[in-house]
């Protein structure tokens, strides 16, 4: 009688044990779908341009942020280029900075071979106000356009993907992106074209390094 009753208890000992385990396990398994799921989901933002529409996301590649612009229809990200630097520039909306800013970058990239620079806005920019202070070989930017509620959006994962804190939402928020596409550098307000020219100067200059050091490995 007394064996029979350690018998009894020892099997419900282990059936609790194995029944434990399964539970621990399928929350564990549970645990890790959901970071996966979680994986999965992408934060995209909707921005377009004409007919085109571009999702632009925000990466974190190891230390590094990256937001590629990625036409829907070619499935191509505009700011690709491998010997280019690139500047993302912000405009909120009632932007008193803005306009006069980009006559800034419109010079630059006029006499800047590798300088590429998005436009993203609420609504499309009107050229006609700053044309007549352009010289005519300044290129034309792309400019995306987001809903309200998305450019906000946008505009607080930046911050948060950066580290930033935008001091003020109605001036202009600009990104420099080096030829790896990543975002080496964020500005705010209105910047000197001086500054974006020394630092787009580097990124180039850094470019034209790696291309030399590949051309003597190629040589060796």
């Amino acid at each position: 009688m007394f064996f029979n009753i350690i018998r009894f208890l020892f099997h419900k000992k282990v059936m609790f044990i194995v029944v434990a385990f399964c539970l621990v396990f399928t929350n564990c398994s549970d645990d890790k779908q959901d970071v996966a799921n979680k994986d999965d989901k992408k934060d995209l933002y909707i921005f377009t341009s004409n007919a085109d529409k571009f999702a632009i996301e925000i990466k974190e590649n190891g230390n590094e942020i990256q937001i590629p612009i990625i036409n829907e229809t070619t499935k191509n990200n505009i700011l690709d280029g491998r010997n280019d630097a690139k500047i993302l520039a912000i405009f909120p909306q009632d932007c008193s900075m803005c306009i006069p800013t980009l006559i800034h970058l419109s010079n630059l990239a006029s006499r800047t071979r590798g300088l590429k620079v998005v436009v993203l806005s609420q609504s499309m920019i009107n050229t006609k106000v700053y044309k007549d202070f352009l010289p005519q070989s300044s290129p034309r930017f792309p400019n995306l356009i987001a809903s309200n509620k998305d450019f906000e959006f946008f505009i607080d994962s930046v911050k948060r993907a950066l580290n930033i804190e935008i001091k003020d939402f109605k001036s202009p928020l600009f990104l420099l992106i080096d030829n790896n596409n990543n975002v080496v550098r964020s500005y705010e307000g209105a910047i000197l074209e001086e500054i974006f020219e020394k630092d787009v100067s580097e990124i180039l200059s850094s470019v034209q390094l790696e291309d030399s050091d590949i051309n003597k490995e190629q040589k060796q």
